[in-house]
């Protein structure tokens, strides 16, 4: 930043892009998962995350929300963020054993990693279950529904895994978010990541979240 006195030449923030059109509009779905406690769990742990959250109650109700929201018959380009590789297997398997097109990438897997992109990409794959490898530097603009299973704290992970949906294609109207909210600690703000996505410098909406923000466009 030295050249320009340590201030930004411009910035664009999420809101003003989407307001300008030049992200996807979205849905965003906060799902009351009341079987699940995180208090006392650092949500940063994802040891401890993993044991609280790897549950059969949790993967019904991950297929509650399929069924009810997307549609069992429905062919999405769906990203499930899960919490760590064994999860995201596991959440994998059980939604094909439900009958349903998915599959899991992580870093583990290398040798059939462009297969399973490839796949994604042209619709064979309908929920790809991932941890961190999709959270940045993988551009699959067709994806227009994200699923987070994985509760964090940390605005940067939120608005990176969001940001997977958010490229316009001709053919999506708009992403669908579908957020598994687990029972936290208070000294966690769980709508931390949602703040980002308001803006505080518009008057309406002001009551959303107990903030000054508003919503940026939908259709």
């Amino acid at each position: 930043m030295p050249y320009f006195d340590n201030e930004f030449a411009y910035e664009l923030r999420l809101w003003d892009a989407i307001n300008q059109r030049l992200l996807s509009p979205f849905d965003y779905y906060c799902i009351d998962d009341i079987s699940s406690n995180l208090e006392g769990i650092d949500l940063n742990n994802d040891v401890e995350l993993f044991k609280k959250l790897n549950t059969s109650e949790r993967n019904k109700l991950l297929f509650s929300v399929i069924n009810n929201y997307i549609g069992i018959y429905a062919q999405p380009f769906c990203l499930v963020f899960c919490i760590t590789t064994t999860h995201a297997k596991i959440v994998a398997n059980f939604l094909q054993k439900e009958g349903l097109q998915a599959a899991y990438l992580t870093n583990e897997v290398s040798q059939e990693r462009t297969t399973i992109i490839n796949n994604f990409k042209k619709g064979k794959i309908n929920y790809l279950c991932v941890v961190n490898m999709f959270n940045e530097g993988i551009d699959v603009p067709q994806i227009d529904t994200i699923i987070m299973l994985r509760p964090t704290s940390s605005k940067t992970i939120y608005l990176q895994q969001l940001g997977r949906g958010l490229r316009k294609t001709d053919s999506k109207n708009k992403l669908e978010v579908y957020d598994l909210i687990a029972n936290v600690d208070k000294k966690y703000d769980i709508t931390a990541g949602i703040k980002n996505l308001y803006n505080s410098n518009l008057e309406r909406n002001k009551a959303f979240l107990g903030g000054n923000s508003s919503l940026p466009y939908r259709v």
